[in-house]
């Protein structure tokens, strides 16, 4: 199946019906006055950019069951503060990227707890590649 993003480790696949992806990104400029004039703006950096991953899978449908692991797996790389590369299905690499918030609402509950249907969100923050000594320990966790 062809992937729609990838995330780590994780690859979003379309039984995780992913719904949408939104990008805000700040840049921050010094304002200085100028005395009869409109401000000059001095470009400083870039400030921070978050992305939000939405979908939707069906944990008591059997084609759709292992899509509910996603979840826990991106609880797990919130807790681990690990960066994590993001790459869109075409393979454009959307950069390096922390798991700062999981959200994930189930509806629609069987007896045994389980939801029907479970809507997610992963809210990522942008940061920098991890040095390469980091970056070995991460590509180790995959096959770990």
């Amino acid at each position: 199946m062809q992937p729609i993003m990838v995330l780590g480790s994780i690859v979003f696949e379309l039984r995780h019906n992913l719904e949408g992806a939104e990008f805000e990104g700040e840049t921050d400029f010094a304002t200085h006055k100028v005395l009869g004039g409109s401000p000059l703006y001095e470009h400083m950096t870039l400030g921070e950019s978050e992305r939000v991953i939405k979908g939707t899978t069906f944990p008591m449908d059997p084609d759709y069951a292992p899509a509910f692991g996603v979840v826990k797996a991106l609880e797990s790389m919130r807790v681990s503060g690990q960066p994590q590369h993001l790459m869109r299905g075409d393979g454009e690499s959307l950069g390096w990227c922390l798991v700062t918030k999981v959200k994930e609402e189930g509806s629609y509950l069987a007896p045994n707890g389980v939801p029907h249907r479970s809507n997610f969100s992963v809210t990522l923050q942008t940061c920098d590649a991890p040095p390469v000594s980091g970056f070995a320990s991460i590509i180790a966790d995959f096959f770990l």
